[in-house]
């Protein structure tokens, strides 16, 4: 998050992204549900990829889970407020 602006800037989270290549309609066999980040747990290699995070051995080309939308918001008492919402009047 090279330059974030902490007063205007926003995080933004992206779950689609977070699952891209995850299929959370299968399980890896006598392991239990979802990934439990054990090296051998096959569920857990595109969520840990999408995160940016090297996994049983492998590198991460990138994370994709989170970006940064510049100017985004106006925090007032901890609550964002969007652009659109009308942030910054």
């Amino acid at each position: 998050m090279t330059n974030f602006n902490v007063n205007g800037d926003a995080v933004i989270t992206d779950l689609k992204k977070l699952l891209d290549g995850a299929n959370v309609d299968t399980n890896q066999e006598k392991r239990a549900r979802g990934c439990m980040s054990a090296p051998n747990d096959a569920d857990c290699a595109p969520l840990f990829a999408n995160l940016g995070l090297s996994f049983a051995g492998k590198q991460s080309p990138g994370q994709k889970f989170f970006s940064v939308e510049k100017g985004a918001q106006t925090a007032t008492s901890g609550t964002a407020v969007g652009k659109s919402q009308g942030a910054g009047k």
